[in-house]
């Protein structure tokens, strides 16, 4: 593996990273890096989606408070989520590798423009408080935290 290609996935993983923290979507970033890397496609989707599993599973933790109960309309969405991911990782494991690759540019395309457009892209983010820290317009940056000197 050559220093630019390296470089390459370094740099394509640490922006995925914090794309991924702030709005979700690194996919559309290092998936293309996988594949100009050299990567087969369905190495290069398999890599990517093992690579983000763990940020998924931090983000559940941390925002366990909003999470729905766990009534009979959740549980039939997990077992259709399951089901049409156990389907689709069976056609990904049968198709040729060329009909996996023809599809990925206008799949890409379609989820840019459905993060473009989408409602939550086009509204400021919500504002937390966040304690210690005072409240600032969106897009503003907050004021260092206050910190007490009582000694």
């Amino acid at each position: 593996m050559t220093p630019g290609i390296v470089l390459l996935l370094f740099v394509s993983g640490l922006a995925g990273g914090v794309i991924n923290a702030l709005a979700g979507g690194a996919t559309l970033l290092t998936f293309p890096a996988m594949l100009a890397a050299g990567l087969p496609p369905v190495t290069a989707n398999a890599s990517n989606a093992v690579a983000i599993v763990p940020g998924h599973l931090l983000a559940v933790l941390a925002d366990r408070g909003k999470l729905l109960p766990f009534d009979a309309k959740l549980w039939l969405s997990i077992l259709v989520c399951l089901a049409g991911g156990a389907v689709g990782a069976l056609l990904l494991l049968a198709l040729p590798e060329r009909l996996f690759v023809l599809p990925v540019p206008a799949l890409i395309g379609i989820a840019t423009l459905l993060f473009l457009f989408s409602p939550r892209g086009l509204s400021p983010p919500a504002r937390a408080h966040v304690p210690g820290f005072a409240a600032c317009p969106a897009g503003a940056l907050p004021a260092r935290p206050r910190i007490s000197s009582s000694a």
